[in-house]
Parts: structure tokens; C-alpha cells; sequence
């Protein structure tokens, strides 16, 4: 069995771990959870709700301070910035006001006004979301619509290891995550979405603009 890759439509190949069905790109490598096994609306939405993220969780909030230092501070210049899944506490968006940026906030589930319609932004921000994407073509086609000239899209997601590695990868054992990227699949959604890799550290940052 193999289904197209749902970011350049290639063939893929199937992954059998622990009786759950991965598929792994044979052209751009990404790899991603077999559509039956996706959690539903609520069940996964009653995952986040469990998720401590506040602006009291310092650990939280150091993530976000080394996220602005490595991957948004050295491309973008002040200005209107998107949240994009900002999740039940828009922790990010408090401290990008702070420096002065204009924030809009989207989230499906707790942000769900789609409150990015006929604006361009000079920052969007993507972090430990994208893993979460069903669609990711649809979201970074959108991310990508959405920027200004000069705009950056700045991504965090914990980079997929090798395939063998894959197997034992505690990323997965989180049953939201459902989509795994690396350098080789940011080149091909930057390709496909007429942008280019600004940074990438190969670990879990990416940046991309015009």
C-alpha cells in the first residue's frame, strides 16, 4: 500500500511501527502518520487541553525567548506579526508585543476567527505546530499568501532523525504529531510555495521568506 505524498505528491513507502502505519517520502523524505490513524477533532483538541503552556511556565517561555533569538531577531524587522497555531495560551504572542510587534493570533481550536483575512504580515510564526499539520501544503501556501514582500515565515518543529532512528524517536509517541520534516522537505514546501530557506539549523528551527 502507498498513498502520494501530501507535500510533492511522490510515491511513498510504508513504515510499520508498533502496528501503526507511517508513510516516509521517496522524494522528499517527508514522512507522515497513515490518514486512518489521526485523532479526531475533539480527541485531539482534549489532548491540548491538558498542556500547561502559560506565561507562569517558565520552561514554556524560555523555549519561546531562544526561539525569537535564534529564528526570528536575525530576519525580521518590527512590524505586523501572525501567531499561527498559537495554541490555549498565546504565550509568544505576549512576548513579540512586548518587542513591539503588532500581534493577530490564529488557532483552530482556540483561535479559530480567521482574523489573518486581507492582511500581509512581516512575521508568521509556526512553532511545535506544524507537526500537528493534516494538510501542511494548505497551511504553508496559506503562511506563504499571507506574507509582506520582505516577510518571514519563522517555523519550530523537532527535525525527523533517520529512518531508523525514526522508529525509537520520542517525537512520535505523541499522538497529535502526525507530519516530520527535515531541512530536505523545508527545500521542497520553499520550492513549491515560490520561497527560500532563510536559516535552518538542522535541529528544529527554519526560516522562510522570498
Amino acid at each position: 500500500m502507498s498513498i502520494s505524498c501530501p507535500i510533492c505528491s511522490a510515491s511513498t513507502d510504508l513504515l510499520e511501527i508498533n502496528n501503526i502505519s507511517y508513510f516516509s517520502c521517496s522524494d522528499c523524505g517527508f514522512i507522515f502518520l497513515h490518514p486512518d490513524s489521526i485523532l479526531s477533532h475533539s480527541e485531539e483538541k482534549s489532548r491540548y487541553d491538558m498542556h500547561e503552556n502559560t506565561i507562569e511556565n517558565e520552561g514554556y517561555v524560555n523555549m519561546f525567548k531562544k526561539f525569537i533569538s535564534a529564528a526570528v531577531n536575525p530576519f525580521s524587522k518590527k512590524g505586523k506579526a501572525l501567531d499561527f497555531g498559537s495554541g490555549p495560551g498565546p504565550v509568544l504572542s505576549v512576548l513579540l508585543k512586548a518587542m513591539g510587534y503588532d500581534v493577530h493570533v490564529y488557532d483552530p481550536y482556540y483561535s479559530p476567527k480567521k482574523i489573518y483575512e486581507g492582511e500581509k504580515y512581516n512575521l508568521i510564526t509556526c512553532t511545535e505546530t506544524a507537526e500537528h499539520f493534516s494538510d501542511p501544503m494548505k497551511e504553508f501556501k496559506l503562511m506563504a499568501q499571507l506574507l509582506d514582500n520582505d516577510g518571514v515565515i519563522c517555523v519550530q518543529t523537532q527535525f525527523k532523525p533517520s529512518v531508523e532512528e525514526f522508529r525509537n524517536w520520542y517525537y512520535i509517541k505523541d499522538d497529535t504529531h502526525i507530519s516530520f520534516y527535515d531541512r530536505k522537505v523545508f527545500e521542497k514546501i520553499a520550492e513549491l510555495t515560490g520561497l527560500e530557506i532563510r536559516f535552518c539549523d538542522d535541529e528544529k528551527y527554519c526560516v522562510l521568506g522570498r
